[in-house]
Order: C-alpha cells, then structure tokens, then sequence
C-alpha cells in the first residue's frame, strides 16, 4: 500500500516522468524543442528533441533557424534547435549527405 501512496506523490507533485514517447502527425503536436520525426522502423511520427549545441545534425537539412512544421521524414534526426545552424565538418553519409554539428546561429 505505501508503494501506490508513493506513486501517488509522484504524480501529483509531476516527478514522475513517463519514459514513453509520444506519437505526432506534426511537429505543432510536440514540445516547442521537438519535432517530428518519422521513426521508420514503426511507421509513426515520435515527437524528438532537436539538435542542441555540439549535436550531431546534416547540413543540407532545409530546416534552417526553425522548428520544420510538418513530421521529417526524409532525415533520421531532427534539424538543429531553432536559431541554429549546422557548421559542416568532413564527414559524409552515403543517405543523408555532408554531416555537420550544431552551432550558435547569426
């Protein structure tokens, strides 16, 4: 029985953190530091954290200094965060293209 009150605590003070990951059509569906990626092996959008400073990102991504609108489904990571840009490094992906890192934008 303390273990259900402990439970109860949890969720009502919001400690407890759901580690499920929620479906989306779009990324309006998401937090403002998401968006929406098509996870292919399922088949359904997940709300995804976009790419923080010194995150790995692609540099041709066309979602350039904002949030993409609707789900991303032709890279398998998220642009980087909102103000963002991806500075090229060496590196190619024969899918995706030049891969890049995170950086503080204009």
């Amino acid at each position: 029985m303390s273990t259900l009150y402990f439970m109860c605590f949890l969720l009502c003070t919001g400690q407890l953190l759901s580690t499920a990951a929620q479906n989306c059509h779009q990324s309006t569906e998401c937090a403002r530091d998401h968006c929406c990626l098509l996870d292919k092996s399922l088949n359904v959008g997940v709300c995804t954290p976009m790419g923080g400073i010194a995150q790995r990102c692609y540099v041709h991504q066309p979602y350039a200094y904002e949030r993409p609108k609707e789900m991303v489904t032709d890279y398998d990571l998220c642009p980087c965060s909102t103000g963002n840009i991806c500075g090229g490094i060496d590196s190619y992906d024969p899918v995706y293209g030049q891969r890049g890192i995170c950086t503080f934008g204009k």
